[in-house]
């Protein structure tokens, strides 16, 4: 199957789920690698679909008033500056929604320009090496969820993963070839910088 069929594809499946996808994707305006489309297809594949979503919505029973505690406090995370010690970089997390096994983040800082004191969380969904990773931008809510996913975990844990799982420095997203890159999750440059 070629990338221009991948992209077809997602075009076709992607109205038909629950899935949240850019709008540029799903037109083809934005063509993905091909690592980037499989794994989007993989992950739309298993989405449910939006008719079965309606007749589930229809048909089941009204939800019962719930009591505030931490299943509640989920759904409201802190705000971002709650995560302010959070470092820039690369991060890994077990999913929460349950397709698929773990979900990969960039978090970018600016320290220039307009943006500069910000945070920004993105989710990585395709390859490439560094700032050309395939990533999606996030709500609001959405990196909030995400920051709040980490420290569950705990930073340096979730940095470790991503190294883990991707093979590539939690700084720089750049791949690790050799095994003392690996243990400490960062390749030669990015350990010198840190010190």
């Amino acid at each position: 199957m070629s990338i221009e069929d991948d992209m077809r594809e997602i075009a076709r499946l992607a109205p038909l789920k629950r899935h949240r996808l850019a709008p540029d994707m799903v037109d083809g305006r934005r063509m993905l690698s091909p690592a980037a489309a499989r794994m989007v297809l993989a992950n739309l594949n298993s989405c449910p679909d939006k008719t079965a979503a309606a007749v589930t919505a229809v048909t089941a029973p009204a939800p019962r008033e719930s009591r505030p505690g931490p299943a509640t406090e989920r759904h409201n995370p802190p705000p971002m500056s709650s995560f302010a010690s959070l470092a820039e970089g690369y991060y890994a997390t077990r999913s929460r929604t349950g397709n698929n096994d773990l979900d990969f983040w960039r978090i970018d800082k600016p320290s220039s320009g307009k943006w500069a004191g910000y945070m920004f969380v993105k989710r990585i969904v395709g390859g490439g090496q560094g700032d050309e990773m395939q990533t999606f931008q996030l709500s609001n809510m959405q990196q909030r969820l995400a920051c709040e996913a980490i420290m569950d975990l705990g930073a340096e844990e979730s940095r470790m993963l991503f190294a883990a799982e991707m093979t590539r420095c939690t700084d720089c997203g750049r791949m690790l070839t050799d095994q003392a890159s690996r243990d400490a999750g960062r390749g030669p440059t990015c350990r010198n910088k840190r010190g």
